[in-house]
């Protein structure tokens, strides 16, 4: 199968990836230009956090329903998040879940449904916020549409490693020149291991292994996601995340 070529098919889309020189992407811009691409009804980024556990940190004006949902519970019912960073890429949310079980499943049922979706597709992406701590970019679909294809779950993950790229440039122009490693830069909140992916929060022995999580292994995991939700705070410009929630 042919890569998707999303210089050539894509021009809007691929002069706003390369467009981010300074501190943060026109992700308004940035977003739309994903809903021309791959038809759905919304773009979501997650990020993983210090503290542990997931948060929806854009777009900056996310529906309210998906925010309080997503930050305060459900992202601990999130396997398509940790699937897509642990398999490294893009998916559909019923590959996440297997056969049968996403539609039944929290996240479809208490998150997506009240908000009007049903299908789901996520490409992992290496530091969406923080350098060292992982995430994902969501595409939701309403009920009634058609489910993601295998030819746009490509395409978004060839758009993911764009914007990855484009994401390690916005790090960098943060980093002032003298700057030294951080605290939670160099501790590795989430790393890939032979058994799984861990997220270490405030305590080591509080580790998640996301492989028991995501086959069921251990029901207790998905309370270790994450020990208090994180409110999302509305922001100015394209600033979706609270950055003052990080440690000092």
């Amino acid at each position: 199968m042919t890569k998707p070529n999303v210089a050539s098919n894509f021009p809007e889309l691929a002069s706003l990836l390369k467009a981010g020189k300074g501190e943060s992407l026109p992700y308004r811009q940035l977003f739309d230009a994903i809903v021309k691409a791959i038809p759905c009804a919304q773009v979501v980024m997650v990020s993983s956090l210090p503290r542990g556990g997931l948060q929806i940190v854009q777009p900056p004006h996310c529906p309210e329903v998906l925010v309080k949902g997503y930050n305060r519970e459900l992202h601990t019912e999130d396997k398509l998040t940790w699937t897509a960073i642990q398999k490294g890429k893009p998916l559909k949310g019923t590959h996440a879940w297997g056969t049968g079980a996403y539609e039944g499943s929290r996240y479809v049922q208490e998150l997506l449904e009240p908000a009007g979706l049903r299908y789901a597709a996520a490409a992992p992406l290496t530091n969406p916020v923080i350098a060292g701590y992982p995430g994902a970019l969501h595409l939701y679909r309403k009920l009634g549409d058609p489910a993601f294809t295998d030819a746009e779950v490509e395409l978004l993950g060839e758009i993911a490693s764009q914007l990855n790229e484009a994401l390690q440039r916005t790090l960098e122009a943060r980093k002032p020149d003298s700057a030294e490693e951080t605290p939670w830069s160099h501790r590795g909140a989430v790393r890939q291991e032979k058994l799984g992916v861990h997220v270490d929060r405030r305590e080591t022995r509080d580790a998640l292994d996301v492989d028991a999580f995501m086959n069921d292994g251990d029901p207790g995991a998905r309370d270790a996601v994450g020990d208090q939700a994180i409110a999302n705070r509305g922001a100015a410009g394209d600033e979706a995340v609270d950055l003052r929630i990080l440690p000092a």
